[in-house]
């Protein structure tokens, strides 16, 4: 989130022609309600016609529940006529967020991997009004619009409303009879009153919880975001890959609960596909068999240089042909092909699979790749499960990053577009019905709310009068107290950085000293590199591996003494350790080697030999 004041100029030509609310163009159909924000679906004028009944039943319940709502409808040409039409809004209606619903244009954003890792589809283009875009080219593929990031742009996301998007998939039926069961679908599960009380965590390999340092700290911020719920046995699991050779039963087994309110998937993913496992650990008494089965989907590659990898890889390890042998036959294919299939959740499995956890996050790369047909992400929320929103990314990701950021808010009500909206990155995607949201438990307004009439989450989340967050700032609740620190942040509130520094330093809550920590980066601040400093020793371990990483960006000399230390004191924690390597690489040779002498000249503790050695060699290696 940030203030808003640039003007929006995009696309130079089609804002001239779009830049005003013009009834004649669309249909704008108004809400029945008054409130303090609106929310609007928009969608082309076929599916309306075809699915008019489920709209309108959709906009009812979202009206019951006290959201005024438009209905918005057109055959949209481009991107620009969706985002001039929900700016409008934005400025004269209060406008809180946005359903696109059926043929909605797609925005295919380059120049822009700084924000992300690729270039990408994203959202932003609609709900980041401070994001300008230079038009390339007209689509020549379906709804695909081709623009980069402009440099006079606003060069960090902050989203000024939420969006969501609801997209028929192939091979599930007529693409409007979809939709249709869809809404009908979120209507039943908007009035089912359900509490959230049931969350399922899985680590896939390769992903950053995958350290056990790390894991375990997913479950420490849980049971702050959520004090005193996940008590009971079982309503609260925690599975990695390594529990069992072939963990894709059990994560199905979770989805399919009927009960089960979360669910959260850390790893790797393609647009088709949830990698859950991979090669198991090398003491693995069958590895062998791996080794063979990686040699023969290596040699069955269309590439060149993966079979002439293979045939140096042999030479080098002593082997023969062997170990590759029956590559090409169909027996060995389907061998191979049911093998893989074991390892991952794949489009196929979905509908079969009818996930019924309400909200999925897809810690992954391309689960949400909303470019195609069929992705896993849309996948989930159209089956006949009633999982009814899902969290992903159109593109890979990095992961040094956190996935659950103010997800105790959903225990407290929070519709799933407010939550989003403050986790949004170039690539992540909401899917399906952003205004679900868990009922509340009782007794959750709280001293300072009624003064503003916000007797609830979302109204809470409209608000933005200092004074109401900064008697927020030590709420019982630490996720209110994350929230009053990005709303003065995003007012500019005076002392803010001091604020932030405190909370780092200080405050009894991981996740607070995390998100304070981000903000101060954010406003880039001296504090932030006092932050910095006190993070090493943080007990929250994304919060140091964070910490580490961008000492290296700063290159700032003081570091170079936490580095080493951390890399001593924190010497199990992988994912630390390695962005303590990197970071330290990023520094003058001679100046680390010095500081290394110094470090170690009074130390005798067991193995500080080794670990100053490790550390010389790493500073001097030429990698």
């Amino acid at each position: 989130m940030k203030r808003k004041t640039s003007i929006f100029s995009l696309f130079a030509v089609a804002s001239a022609m779009f830049s005003s609310l013009s009834a004649t163009a669309r249909n704008i159909e108004k809400p029945t309600i008054e409130g303090k924000t609106s929310f609007a679906v928009v969608v082309d004028q076929t599916t309306l016609e075809k699915c008019r009944a489920e709209i309108d039943s959709y906009k009812a319940v979202v009206e019951s529940e006290g959201l005024p709502t438009y209905i918005v409808s057109d055959n949209w040409c481009s991107p620009e006529e969706v985002r001039s039409v929900l700016e409008e809004l934005y400025k004269n209606n209060k406008l809180e967020g946005a359903f696109l619903v059926g043929d909605i244009p797609i925005v295919m954003a380059t120049k822009a991997e700084h924000l992300t890792t690729a270039s990408v589809p994203t959202d932003r283009f609609y709900d980041d009004f401070d994001l300008k875009f230079d038009f390339i080219k007209d689509s020549t593929d379906g709804l695909k619009f081709y623009c980069r990031l402009s440099p006079v742009s606003e060069q960090h996301i902050g989203s000024d409303i939420y969006t969501a998007r609801l997209k028929p998939l192939a091979g599930n039926g007529d693409k409007y009879g979809q939709i249709s069961k869809y809404l009908k679908k979120a209507v039943a599960l908007h009035k089912e009153h359900n509490h959230f009380d049931s969350f399922v965590s899985y680590t896939g390999y390769g992903a950053g919880p995958e350290c056990l340092k790390a894991w375990r700290s997913e479950q420490q911020i849980l049971h702050e975001q959520y004090p005193g719920i996940f008590t009971k046995y079982n309503n609260a699991k925690f599975i990695r890959f390594s529990m069992d050779k072939y963990p894709k039963d059990y994560v199905i087994r979770e989805l399919r609960r009927p009960d089960l309110d979360f669910m959260v998937i850390h790893g790797h993913g393609m647009p088709d596909r949830q990698c859950l496992a991979g090669i198991p650990n090398q003491m693995d008494i069958e590895h062998p068999e791996y080794i063979k089965y990686e040699l023969r989907q290596m040699m069955r590659s269309n590439l060149k240089e993966q079979k002439e990898k293979v045939l140096e890889l042999v030479g080098k390890w002593g082997l023969d042909s062997a170990w590759y042998a029956g590559y090409d036959t169909p027996e060995m294919i389907r061998k191979d092909s049911i093998e893989d299939a074991r390892t991952g959740i794949l489009t196929e499995d979905v509908n079969a699979i009818s996930p019924n956890a309400r909200f999925v996050i897809m810690d992954c790369g391309f689960n949400g790749d909303f470019r195609y047909d069929n992705f896993i992400a849309g996948k989930y929320i159209m089956t006949d499960g009633k999982c009814l929103a899902s969290f992903a990314n159109s593109a890979n990701v990095v992961q040094d990053k956190s996935a659950t950021g103010l997800l105790g808010l959903l225990g407290q009500g929070i519709r799933l577009g407010n939550w989003a909206k403050y986790n949004n990155s170039l690539e992540s995607h909401l899917f399906g019905d952003p205004t679900f949201h868990f009922h509340a438990p009782h007794g959750h307004a709280h001293h300072g709310e009624e003064h503003h009439h916000t007797h609830d989450i979302n109204g809470m989340m409209a608000v933005n009068d200092n004074g109401f967050w900064v008697e927020h700032l030590n709420h019982h609740n630490p996720e209110y107290q994350n929230v009053a620190l990005i709303k003065l942040v995003c007012n500019n509130y005076e002392g803010i950085e001091d604020i932030l520094l405190k909370k780092v330093v200080g405050s009894p809550f991981a996740i607070v000293r995390y998100n304070a920590m981000m903000l101060l980066e954010r406003l880039n601040h001296p504090n932030w590199h006092e932050a910095l400093k006190a993070a090493t020793n943080d007990s929250h371990e994304l919060t140091r591996r964070i910490a580490v990483h961008r000492m290296g960006l700063c290159c700032n000399t003081e570091f170079i003494p936490y580095l080493i230390d951390s890399y001593v004191t924190d010497y199990s924690a992988l994912r630390v350790k390695f962005n303590i390597t990197k970071s330290l690489q990023c520094f003058d040779k001679d100046l680390v080697l010095g500081q290394i002498e110094k470090y170690f000249a009074d130390k005798d503790f067991y193995l500080a030999a080794r670990f100053k050695q490790e550390l010389i060699d790493l500073v001097s290696s030429e990698k």
